[in-house]
């Protein structure tokens, strides 16, 4: 007769405890899952930085384009009454002058300034840097109307860039006198060469 066969002990029933170590598949599968867990989290924040520094570097490319434009808008601004000075046709020999980095421009015109020996802007030059700078027909209807009795007058209207303000008198021996006032707005005056 045959001996009876006995059991070996199953992988669940063997031990100490009642229990071994995983299969090698399992380990090496669990370490093969984990690596790659690690790698997703890995690149995930490696983009993340990434995107972070593009986004950080546009916005800095963008604020120093923003910064020129400004500069460009506060030069072209500054130019505003050399500009219409140029384009009216006048020279300093018209009495004409600009000072204060362009913020401020006098012209003398005199009612005797169709003589060849008198120093001063026409009046038809003198409404022409009012149009040439944006002035309205309502300043303009404002220096036609003033009187040497009246005083200086003053006007002023907003610009795309702040404003001008025109103050002007009127006598009949030395004409009609202006001093043109340009104010920044307070992005554009704040700006650093």
């Amino acid at each position: 007769m045959t001996e009876p066969e006995t059991p070996s002990p199953s992988p669940e029933t063997s031990g100490a405890t009642g229990s071994l170590p995983a299969p090698p598949n399992r380990r090496r599968t669990a370490i093969i899952v984990g690596s790659i867990a690690a790698g997703v989290v890995l690149l995930g924040g490696i983009t993340a930085a990434v995107v972070a520094s593009s986004a950080a570097q546009a916005e800095a490319e963008a604020k120093e384009k923003r910064a020129a434009a400004l500069v460009a808008e506060r030069d072209a601004a500054l130019d505003t009454f050399r500009d219409a000075k140029d384009a009216c046709g006048l020279t300093a020999q018209d009495g004409v002058s600009i000072t204060d980095e362009g913020q401020t421009m006098t012209i003398d015109n005199s009612s005797l300034a169709f003589l060849e020996s008198i120093q001063a802007a026409t009046i038809d030059e003198v409404f022409c840097v009012l149009d040439e700078v944006g002035g309205s027909s309502a300043t303009r209807s404002l220096m036609e109307s003033t009187r040497a009795l009246d005083g200086r007058q003053t006007d002023e209207w907003d610009t795309d860039w702040g404003s001008i303000e025109v103050s002007w008198s009127y006598h009949p021996d030395d004409g009609l006198d202006t001093v043109w006032e340009l104010e920044l707005s307070d992005e554009l005056s704040d700006l650093d060469d």
